[in-house]
Formats: structure tokens, C-alpha cells, sequence
């Protein structure tokens, strides 16, 4: 689907990045994008729309990282949300409240994150900001054809809820969506749900698991339910400090066994990372060839699906 819409060659971004939170994420793809040897620019939205305003504060909180993970820590020490300690420990570095504001975003966010991983590596890439428009990240109203993907993927869990989308879908993907809905896709968060569950049964602490702290082990021992749906464990677990996401991405790690001990080789920013080629087009095969050309022997391993 990407590849009938202007994509040329379709990567998938190596587990431990795409199941990580916004930086390791962000320097998963930006570490992969500089080992391609063929990128000059990395693309991304946000619902500020300036760069120069992201890449202003980006520079601040990179300059600043030790210091902002320090403030981090103190301010979740009192019993708030990792947003909101995000959010004073952003203050109280020298912040303005509309900085702050900027923060509070998601997609404003993963840019910075974006950013502030090609300032670490010295990148040569130059960053691009796409304005979001019409449709908040986290909106789940369909609004004509310009819909969040959160209100697309609630709307398809709804049993026959594909028409409804798919004025905001692009029409050559209608007939793909229409032949494979309710037999390819959606996969869904509760389709785990007994493996989860299997997986809580087998274990009496769960702290080496990565993005599991000795709080979150203690509440899934305390208050998860073997044979609950997925969604269900993360609402029993869920508190003012522990976020939906950050439990979600915790037993995610449970359910895959991801360790911490995993994690810190998997994710150092040395670490060279394969290329799994999920698509590309016929015509775009010399561009495989100048990424071939422009890697070296001892550079990341090209792998296709």
C-alpha cells in the first residue's frame, strides 16, 4: 500500500527501536537512515509546523539531556505522570510556558526526538516539518479525508467498520482494505490477550523485563487477571503514574521477552542495525544498488522479505 502511493523502497525499523518510547524510536530510524548512505532528508509531522521553533528547542534539550533525565526522575519521585514530570522538569530548566505547550503534543515530540538523535550523530540529513492538519493524534472522529490513524484503527475494531473509513483512506487501497478486512487485519491489542496471560502466570516478578520498573512489577502481581483481555490488564494496572501507553509498551516487552539486559546491547547507539526490505519498486532497484555501493563490508546486513 505504501508502494502504490509514492513510496520507493519500504524498511522496517528493527524491533527494539519500533517497540521502544519516542527516543529510542527516533534514533532507531535515524541511525538506520544514516547506514542507507543515501538520505538526505529525514521527513516528519508535527502539530507545531516550525522548524526552526522545533529545531531551536531541540538544541536547548539536547544541550540539556542529563540535566532534563535528572528532573525527570525527582519530579516522578512525588507520584505524578511521566508526562507531567516531563512537563515541570521542562519548566524548571528554563522553559517557556509555550514551549511547554509544544511538548505536550506527540507529534511535536517524536520530531524533537528526531532531532535531537541527528545532532547527536553530527548527521548530514536535514530535517523537514510537515504541519499536521485538521485531525489531532489522539482525535478517534473520522473527519472527511483527512483522519487521524488512531480514529482509522478504532473505527476498523468496530465490527463492519471499514466503510465508514474509507473516505479518509486513498481509493486505489479500497479494493486491497475491502478483500482482506476481518480475514488479514485488524490485528488487535486483545488477540494477545492469552498469551499475555500465559506469560504473567509463569513468573512471580517481572523488573528484568525492559520498561518494567519494580512499581509496575508489583502491580501486575498485585491486579493483573489471567484470562482478562490485554486492554483490560492495562486498565487494572493503570494509576496517575503509569501511563496506558507505558504499560502497553511494558507487556509488549513481557509478552516478547525482552529483557533490560537485552536491551542496553540491542539499543547502544554503536550498535550497526540490519536492513529488512519489506517492498520496493522495479524502477527503484538502482537505489538498492547506490545503498549496496555506499555501504561497506563490515556495514549493516541487507535482508529481504
Amino acid at each position: 500500500m505504501a508502494l502504490m502511493n509514492g513510496a520507493d523502497l519500504v524498511l522496517e525499523l528493527p524491533l527494539w527501536f519500533s517497540s521502544g518510547s519516542a527516543p529510542y524510536f527516533a534514533d532507531g530510524s535515524v541511525s538506520l537512515l544514516e547506514g542507507l548512505g543515501v538520505v538526505d532528508i529525514l521527513s516528519f509531522g508535527s502539530e507545531c509546523g516550525s522548524l526552526s521553533r522545533l529545531i531551536s528547542l531541540g538544541s536547548f534539550l539536547a544541550d540539556r539531556e542529563d540535566d532534563l533525565t535528572e528532573q525527570i526522575k525527582l519530579y516522578l519521585k512525588t507520584g505524578i505522570s511521566y508526562p507531567k514530570a516531563r512537563e515541570k522538569a521542562f519548566l524548571s530548566l528554563g522553559c517557556s510556558k509555550s514551549d511547554a505547550d509544544i511538548l505536550r503534543e506527540p507529534n511535536n515530540l517524536l520530531g524533537l526526538e528526531y532531532l535531537m538523535a541527528l545532532k547527536r550523530r553530527n548527521s548530514s540529513i536535514h530535517p523537514f516539518c510537515i504541519p499536521r492538519k485538521q485531525s489531532s493524534h489522539r482525535s478517534l472522529d473520522l473527519t472527511g479525508s483527512i483522519s487521524s490513524a488512531s480514529a482509522i484503527r478504532s473505527q476498523l475494531a468496530v465490527f463492519d467498520g471499514l466503510s465508514k473509513c474509507l473516505e479518509s483512506i486513498p481509493k486505489n487501497l479500497h479494493p486491497i482494505l475491502l478483500e482482506d478486512y476481518r480475514r488479514c487485519f485488524p490485528i488487535l491489542l486483545d488477540d494477545f490477550s492469552d498469551l499475555l496471560s500465559y506469560k504473567l502466570c509463569m513468573e512471580d516478578s517481572f523488573e528484568d523485563y525492559w520498561d518494567i520498573s519494580k512499581d509496575l512489577s508489583a502491580r501486575l502481581i498485585r491486579m493483573a487477571v489471567p484470562g482478562r483481555p490485554f486492554s483490560c490488564q492495562i486498565e487494572a494496572v493503570k494509576n496517575k503514574s503509569l501511563t496506558w501507553s507505558r504499560i502497553s509498551r511494558g507487556l509488549l516487552h513481557i509478552l516478547l521477552g525482552m529483557k533490560q539486559e537485552m536491551k542496553d546491547s540491542y539499543t547502544r547507539s554503536e550498535q550497526p542495525l540490519y536492513f529488512q526490505i519489506l517492498g520496493f519498486k522495479k524502477e527503484a532497484s538502482s537505489l538498492i544498488r547506490e545503498i549496496k555501493r555506499k555501504n561497506l563490508a563490515d556495514g549493516p546486513a541487507f535482508k529481504t522479505a
